[in-house]
């Protein structure tokens, strides 16, 4: 009896097959088992439209920090925060004001990271401050703020561009650490 040349090739390819489909499933079990992937902090609670508030000694405000939406990883006691705000209230003064792109806050409220377009301002009688800096350290009890990132501080009749400030927000000094270099409006009255 002869077998077509179509069904021997046919045959030959459904034999093939069945040979590979045997010798995978022998040797599936020689692979190495797979290594599970590191994982990170984990999320353990997340807000929109969140607001933090800490008081003085009297009950009155001491700060206020919001976030149009907050993650909470309880390893590391962190709020990761997403466009905080912030106001450092020193009465009978103006508070300092400010916002951020990002920001984290540990959950010891002593202090927060504010990440990416940093600007802080307070409007007095003799003007408007402003600082602006990519990146923003503060202490929160102290309302201490610094950073070495490049810094851009202007007043009602000035502008100085520095790399670094520290900032004592209660006695409304800012000190400029690097390279500084400014434009002054002169009174000639």
């Amino acid at each position: 009896m002869r077998i077509p040349g179509n069904w021997l090739g046919g045959l030959v390819l459904v034999a093939l097959a069945l040979g590979l489909i045997l010798f995978r499933d022998m040797h599936q079990d020689d692979q190495p088992p797979a290594a599970e992937a590191p994982m990170g902090p984990e999320i353990t609670s997340h807000a929109r439209g969140i607001t933090m508030t800490s008081t003085n000694e009297s009950g009155g405000v001491a700060w206020r920090m919001s976030a149009a939406e907050a993650w909470y990883y309880d390893e590391p006691d962190l709020w990761v925060l997403d466009q905080p705000r912030w106001q450092l209230y020193d009465e009978p003064d103006p508070p300092w004001v400010g916002r951020a792109r990002r920001g984290r806050a540990w959950d010891d409220t002593n202090r927060a990271d504010l990440i990416d377009d940093v600007v802080m301002w307070r409007r007095t009688a003799e003007g408007l401050t402003r600082l602006e800096t990519p990146f923003m350290h503060l202490r929160l009890p102290e309302h201490y703020a610094e950073t070495d990132e490049p810094v851009t501080l202007i007043g009602p009749d000035y502008q100085v561009d520095s790399i670094g400030a520290n900032a004592w927000l209660r006695e409304d000094r800012i000190e400029l650490l690097e390279d500084a270099r400014g434009r002054y409006a002169l009174d000639d009255s």
